[in-house]
């Protein structure tokens, strides 16, 4: 049964016609109106800026994403860009020469409006696939068979009908029943009519010269001929843009009376902005991403970049992965043949915070040279240079001390201190003895990922501080805020501290246990002390507040060798 004949003869006990269209034949030909007193469909909500912002956004940033195809090994897993579904996602999707981005991006805008996308899959003799061939989502309707069976009705272009199996149709759903996914434009229709109904009042408004309409009076009686005359000579004066704010003569004793009603009555503008996170609920999409920044700051604009991949994409990533499985693999390739999405590029911070979890990574042996290499989009270096594990080399085997074989720490004579002295033993002549010299140089060459960490800390601050002062409860806010907040400052220089005691401890400083407790601990106590007391002993301006997160920043750095100091001297 067709999409068509399946919904007509569904109503055949109330029959509509296209003279007087009834309210279930609208909705099957694309939109009845809605309570605001506009039509709406999937097509008609694109034009609304807001849905085809949220729709562009995320079906393009997922399409762009590399769509590798990996064999398994073992453990692991091998890249295999000679597959023909990897060709098919990533090159060209059909003879018609559409690439695999345009067949991706176009499928996951169906999916999103209509709740499906599909494309027929050509198959070759052997079964792979050939061509993936977009079909538009209003002209197919899946259905189960007598027999338990899934299959899809196709309208063609010429107006037949052909059923496919379930196996030779790539189905992209969102959210539904489990066999369709549920049209998104439908469900929120009256929100979206209501967004609609506003841009149409807007364009009428400045289509009559930005004033409210009114009334042309007169104490003379007009004939059908003269009203008509009279309709005919104000669409030309007084329509339009061009004629707005011109003067216009009155015949006949004509007067006009305005009907005003201002806008900030009907509070216009409020609601025009208030739409726009209206809908972005109903795509599930970051406000900031589609140019609202209204509600972004300094403080959650970078980590809400950050989870906008997590929350908006990678659910549409796992249903492409799931159905190019289960679809475009054969039977005997489904065990060992996966396809998925490479997020790494949308999921890298900025570049020092970058540099640094790339560092952890080498200095520990997770990542070669050459991972790195590739995660930053660079030619690789020589196997044997790029491809070397590095490992720290006061380390071993937990197992291996446990057992007793861990090999024992090389001795130095009298008067050749051993470079791989022990730091944790005074009594060894290689280790560093000046606590102040050792901690200065740890926070020198580590300053701007110091400075950058506590300029981070210190915008979520500012931000609090300045509602609590626009709000007049700086001090009050204060004193409770920050006792709270210093478990936040403990564990947000855990991390950071841990990189400073694995730098001292390779310069053969004795650090003394729990040195990151220690650490940690002594800067949440000062910082905590420092922020309350600087923001209750007066009322700063908000751009004084400002100014104080960076002189605080730049005054925690130069004040950490002094801290970190007494910790080690204290060892």
């Amino acid at each position: 049964m067709g999409l068509i004949g399946g919904s007509l003869r569904s109503r055949s006990s109330d029959e509509s016609s296209l003279s007087d269209p009834k309210a279930w034949l609208l909705d099957q030909l694309g939109g009845s109106k809605t309570k605001a007193g506009v039509r709406m469909d999937e097509y008609g909500a694109l034009a609304i800026s807001t849905v085809y912002a949220c729709v562009n956004c995320r079906s393009e940033d997922l399409a762009k994403i590399p769509f590798k195809v990996y064999r398994r090994a073992g453990d692991g897993k091998v890249e295999n860009p000679g597959h023909r579904v990897h060709w098919l996602l990533n090159r060209q999707a059909n003879d018609d020469f559409v690439t695999g981005m345009g067949l991706r991006e176009t499928m996951t805008t169906r999916g999103q409006l209509w709740g499906n996308g599909y494309a027929e899959i050509e198959r070759g003799g052997d079964g792979r696939p050939l061509n993936l061939w977009f079909l538009e989502s209003y002209a197919v309707t899946p259905r189960r068979t007598a027999d338990g069976r899934i299959v899809y009705d196709v309208i063609r272009k010429d107006g037949s009908i052909d059923t496919i199996e379930a196996p030779d149709m790539l189905h992209l759903r969102g959210p539904g029943d489990g066999l369709v996914g549920w049209s998104v434009v439908k469900i929120a229709r009256e929100s979206l009519g209501l967004t609609a109904a506003q841009e149409q009042f807007a364009s009428r408004l400045f289509g009559n010269g930005a004033k409210p309409a009114g009334f042309l009076t007169t104490a003379a009686k007009l004939d059908d001929k003269a009203q008509t005359r009279l309709k005919e000579w104000k669409d030309r004066v007084f329509s339009g843009i061009d004629n707005s704010h011109k003067v216009h003569i009155l015949e006949q004793g004509l007067k006009f009376e305005a009907m005003t009603m201002p806008l900030e009555d009907a509070q216009f503008l409020q609601s025009r902005q208030f739409q726009v996170p209206e809908i972005c609920r109903w795509f599930r999409m970051k406000p900031h991403k589609i140019g609202d920044m209204s509600g972004a700051t300094n403080s959650n604009l970078e980590s809400e970049a950050l989870t906008y991949t997590g929350d908006c994409l990678q659910g549409w990533a796992a249903r492409w992965e799931g159905e190019v499985w289960q679809k475009l693999f054969l039977n005997g390739e489904r065990e060992n043949m996966i396809a998925e999405h490479v997020m790494e590029g949308l999921l890298r911070g900025d570049i020092q915070s970058r540099y640094n979890a790339y560092k952890t990574g080498l200095q520990w042996g997770w990542l070669t040279i050459n991972d790195i290499r590739r995660r930053e989009n660079l030619n690789a270096l020589p196997a044997d240079i790029g491809d070397a594990h590095f490992f720290a080399q006061n380390m071993t085997i937990v197992k291996r001390v446990v057992d007793g074989t861990a090999p024992a720490p090389k001795q130095g004579t009298p008067n050749e201190p051993s470079p791989g002295g022990d730091p944790q033993n005074p009594e060894d002549p290689s280790a560093r003895s000046n606590p102040a010299e050792a901690a200065k140089e740890a926070v020198e060459t580590f300053r701007g990922f110091l400075l950058d960490g506590a300029g981070r800390l210190l915008h979520t601050e500012v931000d609090k501080a300045r509602r609590a002062l626009a709000r007049g409860e700086l001090s009050s806010w204060a004193a409770s805020f920050y006792p709270g907040h210093a478990e936040h400052v403990r564990s947000w220089w855990r991390s950071p501290m841990e990189t400073l005691e694995g730098y001292l401890l390779e310069q053969r400083v004795q650090v003394g246990d729990r040195f990151v407790d220690r650490v940690v601990e002594a800067i949440a106590a000062r910082h905590v002390d420092e922020s309350k007391s600087s923001l209750q002993s007066s009322t700063p301006p908000a751009d004084v507040i400002t100014g104080w997160a960076a002189d605080r920043a730049q005054r925690f750095v130069d004040q950490l060798p002094e801290l970190l100091a007494g910790v080690l001297a204290a060892a």
